[in-house]
């Protein structure tokens, strides 16, 4: 029994860093290596067409790659994921203001046709008052009744 033990604990031993480095984790580096081996302008238009997810992999694989040279590299990330956050706060900023600034302008309007509404109602109202004075007028009047001739 011991024996057994003893041969699957050595086959376990080899077989485990072939376990882990699997097909699809090697193509996933050599994805990460490619990215590494572009030039700066090629790089630039393949990250811009990655979703959140694709970056997010090619991130951990890319650290997973320069780590083994640079394992002091890790303190930069929080300093990138910080400014990323700024940055992204920063286009939050701007997209706020310019939410306020539409915002104004509606209100803007809104209070010029308001302010007109009212301005023409008072002139309805005058026209109204102008024509029902007319019309009592024409009452006190004596109607006079025209008898021929």
């Amino acid at each position: 029994m011991k024996k057994i033990t003893f041969i699957y604990l050595v086959f376990l031993a080899i077989s485990a860093p072939a376990l882990l480095a699997s097909p699809e984790q090697e193509e996933s580096l050599k994805t990460a290596k490619k990215f590494l081996a572009m030039d700066p302008v090629t790089l630039k238009a393949e990250v811009e067409n990655l979703n959140a997810n694709q970056a997010a992999e090619l991130i951990s694989q890319i650290r997973y790659l320069v780590k083994e040279n640079n394992p002091d590299l890790d303190k930069i990330y929080p300093v990138l994921e910080h400014l990323a956050s700024l940055k992204a706060a920063e286009l939050e900023q701007k997209r706020l203001n310019n939410l306020l600034l539409v915002i104004g302008v509606i209100i803007l309007l809104f209070s010029i046709y308001l302010t007109y509404i009212l301005f023409d109602q008072r002139k309805s109202i005058a026209k109204m008052q102008l024509l029902l004075s007319t019309e009592t007028e024409n009452k006190v009047k004596k109607k006079e009744v025209y008898r021929g001739g």
